[in-house]
Order: C-alpha cells, then structure tokens, then sequence
C-alpha cells in the first residue's frame, strides 16, 4: 500500500490515508514522501472531494468505516490488487511470483534494470536497502511488480512477462488445498501473451507443473535448466560467486553480496530474464554485485555482546530450512539461537510437522506467541504445540517464552561471540533485534 502510495503521488495525485496506530519503516517513507496519513480510522479522514479509495484486503468494504462511508457518497472503491490491476496494465509490466522468493527477486530485478538506466518502476513487499525505499518512480516502459498469490490477488494482474520462482502450499486459511494453491498460479501463467516471457525455475516441481506453456524459460540447478548455475563459490570476495551457463556455454561469472543456494536461485532467475531481454551481461553482474538486500530478508541489524543479530521474514516451514541452511553453510561455527514468531493459527496448525522439522540446524529456538495478524483473531492451536513438535525430534531445543520482553531478557543472557542471534517470522518478532542492538549502541 506504502509503495502504490508513493507510485500515484509520483504522478501528481493527492494521496492520504489511514492506518493504524502500530510503527512499521513504511511510515517514515511516507512522511518523505509528503504523504499525510491519520493513525485511525474515521469517515472524517475521508476528503470533499476524494475521487477514489483504496483499500488493503485487510479491510472489507461491507464494515470497515471509511469504506461503507465512501460507498454511501458514491466514491469508487477498489481493492490493493484491483487497482494495482490497473496500472498492470499502463507499461510493459514484469511480475515475480511464487511462494518464496519474491521481495528478493523483485527487487534484485528492479535494481539491475535501475543501475543499467533503463529507470524502471517497481512495486517491492520490502524496502530495497540501497534505494532506501520500497518502490521506484521511473519513466520507463517497465513495471516491475512483486505479485502476491494470496486471496487469488494473481487474477487482477495482466503482466506482459513474469518470474516464477517456486510453488509449494502455503495460505491455508484462503486455500483448501495444494491443488487450489496451484490452480490460480497456473492461471496466472496462462494469462502472459505471446509476446511475453515465462521464466521459471526448474528446481521447483511446482513451479514446473504449473507453468507447462511454450514460452517457457528456466533456469537454476537442474541439469535440464536452460540458464543453469554452475561453480558456486561462496568464499570470493563477495558472500557467493558463481557461474551461469546458456546451452552448455558459460555466459557470465556473477557476485552476490546474498549468501544461500536459494538466493543464487534468485539471481540466477533475474540473469535469465535480462539475457532474454538481450541485455549486456558485464552490465548485468555489475548491477547485481551493487544490491545489498532488502529489510528483513537476511538483514543484518547490528551487534550485542559479540553476537550477530540477524532478521528475517521466514514463517513457512520451507523457508525457515533454507535460511537456516544458508547461516550454516556460512556461520558453521557459530552456534545459531532463533526467535520465532508464528503466522496465523491456520499456518501453524496445517504445517505443524512441517514446522517441528524446520529447524534442524537451529541450536536453540525460543517460540514468542502466535501472531494472529487481521486475518485471525484466534485458534485451536498454540506455541506450546509448536515448542512439543520441535522438541520430539531434538529435546529441550525450543521453548514458548510467549512475548518479546521475556526472549529479549533469555538473550541477554546467553549472547556471545560465538553466537548468532536470528529473528524470524512475519509480525513484529524483528523488534527483539531491534531491542538488542539498541542496548548494544
């Protein structure tokens, strides 16, 4: 919503709104921006002459305050994807979608096209660190946009390419089943026309499986890959270096200041779509081997008492795994304590084996209460279930410490050298580093 809100005020349109009174990094780039903004609800923040709204999912158009006041006024009302829709449509627009790996690849993509002066626009679920930002207003044909599966938004979008990056069952609360997951990527794939690109990744048999059309590109590890990675080598100069090659033939050496296999998967991806688009790949490697990331993937927040402290969104089991492999393939002497935060009930309940596996190469796990976020308020399942899954493969590795201030006061205490701290999960577990690294300064 912060980004689309930057985008239209790009473009001259006088933008307010409202929000709730919780703190998050996109209320500064807001306030940059010029974008006034009420920290409530209330049919009063809704201009005269207000010409339309619009509205996250969050909210719905049949209760919210604001939305039922609009309606009643004859205000156009359209949802985050509805509109979003709409400017789909205004450029060549480029979508990055799967269930993980999104915000990296968007904004890797973004960035190189950026740094390459093709001034692209782009739609980010996360501020880009070296933009300081999480959208870029730009002049040029291409819309790079970060597309959520969620609630089925993939069916407002008329992207001309896209980047799919994996497909594994994820949203139980909106999806009955992994079939009905993969039912809407698939359509989406459909949609690109002719002209257009699909590139995928070959790694992922879901992403396979729903993207069986002509105009497919692939890339990663597999053999049968297109695009495929080749002589990694995670020690040169930069967290990874490695090799791509095009039929057999290598068409660039690229670093990446991002370190896991999963992330050279990303980069990989966004060397495939700019080879495609003829792209020079010196230029190319340039761009890439500039990004620095963006907040909460893989973040680092600082230090406290020696110990790295660490943050990341990862609350899918999937995605908890990698990112755990990765701090082991390049911290594998250092013990890693992780603060997890888990997302929704449904999540939790659907995925708990899932989630009890996932953090194998963790050392110490300290479980904060579920967050519900506005889309439960709440369920049949608690952290204490999560803390008993996890333990039955590895015991006494995880407790449920229930709230932030009680996993702030356990970390004080056992930080050192030779730790990693490493918060995870998509509600507001990152202010426990936050918290650390403050009393560190």
């Amino acid at each position: 919503m912060t980004a689309l809100a930057q985008i239209l005020a790009s473009h001259k349109v006088h933008v307010t709104g409202s929000d709730t009174k919780e703190t998050f990094f996109t209320d500064a780039l807001l306030r940059q921006s010029g974008i006034h903004f009420f920290e409530r609800f209330s049919q009063d923040n809704v201009p005269a002459d207000t010409q339309a709204i619009i509205h996250s999912t969050a909210y719905h158009p049949e209760v919210h305050e604001e939305l039922v006041f609009a309606q009643s006024r004859g205000i156009p009302v359209f949802s985050y994807p509805e509109f979003l829709g709409i400017l789909t449509k205004q450029k060549l627009s480029i979508a990055v979608c799967g269930a993980h790996g999104k915000t990296t690849t968007t904004a890797l993509l973004a960035h190189v096209l950026f740094s390459m002066g093709k001034d692209p626009s782009a739609l980010v679920g996360s501020e880009v660190l070296d933009w300081k930002n999480d959208a870029l207003m730009g002049t040029g044909v291409n819309f790079v946009f970060e597309a959520d599966e969620y609630q089925n938004k993939l069916k407002h979008y008329h992207p001309w390419s896209l980047i799919l990056t994996n497909v594994g069952y994820d949203h139980p609360d909106y999806f009955p089943t992994s079939q009905s997951y993969e039912e809407v990527f698939e359509s989406f794939v459909r949609k690109i026309p002719p002209h257009g690109w699909v590139v995928v990744c070959a790694d992922n048999e879901g992403a396979m499986r729903v993207s069986n059309v002509s105009q497919r590109i692939t890339y990663g590890y597999a053999k049968d890959a297109l695009y495929q990675i080749r002589e990694e080598n995670p020690k040169r100069g930069f967290a990874q270096t490695f090799t791509i090659q095009k039929d057999n033939e290598v068409i660039g050496e690229f670093s990446l200041r991002l370190f896991g296999r999963h992330n050279i998967q990303n980069a990989s991806g966004v060397i495939a779509f700019c080879d495609t688009m003829g792209l020079d790949m010196k230029a190319v490697s340039k761009g890439l081997q500039s990004f620095h990331g963006t907040t909460r993937r893989m973040e680092k927040k600082g230090t406290y008492k020696g110990s790295l402290v660490l943050d990341d969104y990862a609350h899918h089991p999937e995605e908890i795994e990698v990112t755990l492999d990765a701090l082991k393939e390049h911290y594998p002497n250092k013990e890693k304590i992780v603060v997890f935060q888990p997302h929704t009930f449904s999540r939790t309940e659907m995925f708990l084996d899932d989630f009890g596996k996932s953090f194998q190469e963790a050392d110490a796990v300290l479980l904060l209460d579920i967050y519900a976020s506005s889309r439960e308020k709440e369920g049949a399942i608690s952290s204490d279930d999560l803390a008993k899954k996890i333990n039955e493969s590895s015991p006494e590795k995880a407790a449920n410490v229930h709230t932030k201030e009680r996993a702030i006061d356990l970390l004080k205490k056992s930080a050192d050298k030779d730790t990693i701290i490493i918060t995870m999960g998509a509600g507001d577990v990152w202010r426990v580093g936050e918290a650390l690294v403050k009393k560190s300064g």
